[in-house]
C-alpha cells in the first residue's frame, strides 16, 4: 500500500545517483537529530477486516521514514541476532508453523507419557497500539538497542496520522503511546518489550516452556498436577503482571488455558482468576488447531476450507476474464488453504474436500470421478514441479 504521498519506494530507483546520495545525507541527518523535517506527511491507517468482525489497524508511512526503516533494518537484524532466545519464533528456520509444530509434538509426548499437560495462550489488547514510549526506551537501554534507530521511529510514529476507512478519512490525530504495525522496525520493537518479561518469568520458573512469536505469547509444561499448576500458573501470573505494570492489557476472553484433563484445566483457570482467562480444550496457537495432545482439533481446518469454498465463484470470474486460476492457486491459494496442517495432519475426508475445491477452483472442466480428480489435479500442476495439488503439502 502506498502512502498519502502516494510514492512507491521502487520509484527511488529512478533517480540519479547524485540526488540518491542527497537522499541518503538527509536521512543521516535526520538521524541524527531524531526528527522529520515538517513536511514529510502524515501516517494513513487503514482498518482492515478481520474474520471476527473487528478490524486491524496497519500504518502506511510516508515514503522517507519508509525507506530509512528498510535501509535500517540491516542493523536492527543483528541486534535480534545478539539478542536471540531460545523462545523467539519469526525468521530462518522459526516461523509460526514450526513453533505450532513443536507446541503439538510436545503435547503429543507428554500424553504418550501418561503426563499431566497445559499450555496457556496469552493474547495482548491491541499490542502494538498500547506500547508506552517510556517502555521502549526503558528496555533498549537494559538490552542495547541502537538508540538512535528508537529515537527517529518514534519520532515516526508520532507524526500526525489520518484513519481511512474505504473512502472516508479522520481528522489529522496524534499518537500519545504505540507503534504503527506495518513500519520496517515494529516486529523487532515488539520483540524489544517482551524479551525482558519472558526472561524474568523463565528465571522464576524453568521448567516451564515459552513460545513468542511476535505478539503471541504461549507457556506449556508438562508433569504431575500439582507441579503444573504451581509452575505454570505461576509463570502466567508473573507475565500478564508484568504486563498491566507496563500500561498493556492482556486479553481475558481471547487468552485461553488448554490442559489434558479438567481438572487440571479448572485449577489453572481458578489460580488465574483474577485475569479471567477461561480453560477450554481445542485451542488455536498461530494459526493451528491443538487440543492438548489428547483430542484432534479439526475447527481450524474446516474453517480454511468454508472460506476458500466461499472465494469459488471470484476464482470462476477471473477465470472467464483470462485470468489462470491454477497459477493463483499454486501461489497463494494452496498456502491459505493448508496452513499450518504440519501440526495437526490432514484426514482422507477432509484432504478429498480439499482437492475437489482446488479442483472448482483450478480446473473445471473436469469431472468429480478419482481418476478424473487425479488428472485434473496434474493439469492444474501445469508443470513436473508445480504443486496445485493439495495431495503435495498434506
Amino acid at each position: 500500500g502506498l502512502g498519502w504521498d502516494g510514492v512507491h519506494p521502487r520509484g527511488l530507483l529512478r533517480l540519479s545517483d547524485d540526488i540518491l546520495r542527497r537522499w541518503m545525507a538527509l536521512m543521516l541527518k535526520c538521524e541524527r537529530l531524531g526528527l522529520w523535517p515538517e513536511h514529510v506527511g502524515v501516517v494513513v491507517i487503514v482498518l482492515l477486516p478481520k474474520g471476527d468482525g473487528t478490524f486491524r489497524p496497519i500504518g502506511l508511512l510516508p515514503h522517507l521514514p519508509r525507506v530509512w526503516m528498510r535501509a535500517r533494518r540491516d542493523e536492527a537484524k543483528q541486534w535480534e541476532i545478539k539478542c536471540d532466545r531460545p523462545f523467539l519464533y519469526a525468521g530462518s528456520g522459526r516461523g509460526s508453523t514450526v513453533a505450532a509444530w513443536k507446541q503439538a509434538a510436545r503435547a503429543e509426548v507428554a500424553a504418550a507419557s501418561e503426563e499431566k499437560y497445559a499450555q496457556v495462550l496469552l493474547d495482548l489488547v491491541k499490542a502494538f497500539e498500547r506500547i508506552p514510549y517510556r517502555v521502549l526506551m526503558r528496555e533498549a537501554l537494559r538490552l542495547g538497542y541502537p538508540l538512535r534507530l528508537l529515537r527517529l521511529a518514534i519520532a515516526t510514529y508520532k507524526l500526525p496520522r489520518v484513519i481511512r476507512v474505504g473512502g472516508a478519512i479522520s481528522d489529522l490525530v496524534w499518537a500519545a503511546r504505540g507503534i504503527v504495525a506495518g513500519s520496517g522496525l515494529a516486529t523487532t520493537e515488539m520483540r524489544l518489550v517482551m524479551i525482558d518479561i519472558v526472561d524474568k518469568a523463565s528465571a522464576a520458573h524453568r521448567s516451564v516452556t515459552p513460545t513468542l512469536f511476535v505478539d503471541d505469547l504461549s507457556c506449556e509444561q508438562a508433569g504431575d498436577h500439582e507441579r503444573v499448576v504451581e509452575e505454570l500458573g505461576g509463570f502466567t501470573r508473573h507475565v500478564v503482571l508484568r504486563i498491566h505494570a507496563d500500561s498493556m492489557e492482556v486479553s481475558g476472553t481471547k487468552s485461553m488455558v488448554s490442559a489434558s484433563h479438567p481438572s487440571l484445566g479448572d485449577a489453572l483457570q481458578a489460580k488465574l482468576q483474577q485475569f479471567r482467562i477461561p480453560s477450554v480444550l481445542r485451542v488455536k496457537s498461530l494459526g493451528v488447531g491443538l487440543g492438548a495432545g489428547i483430542v484432534r482439533n479439526t475447527k481450524v481446518m474446516k474453517t480454511r476450507l468454508n472460506n476458500f469454498s466461499k472465494r469459488i465463484p471470484r476464482f470462476k470470474m477471473l477465470r472467464r476474464a483470462g485470468v489462470n486460476t491454477a497459477k493463483l492457486v499454486r501461489t497463494g491459494g494452496i498456502a491459505a488453504l493448508m496452513h499450518g496442517f504440519g501440526g495437526s495432519g490432514v484426514s482422507p475426508s477432509i484432504l478429498l474436500h480439499q482437492r475437489i475445491a482446488v479442483q472448482a477452483a483450478a480446473a473445471p472442466k473436469a469431472g468429480l470421478g478419482g481418476q478424473e480428480l487425479e488428472v485434473a489435479m496434474m493439469i492444474a500442476d501445469g508443470t513436473k514441479t508445480g504443486r496445485a495439488d493439495p495431495a503435495f503439502p498434506a
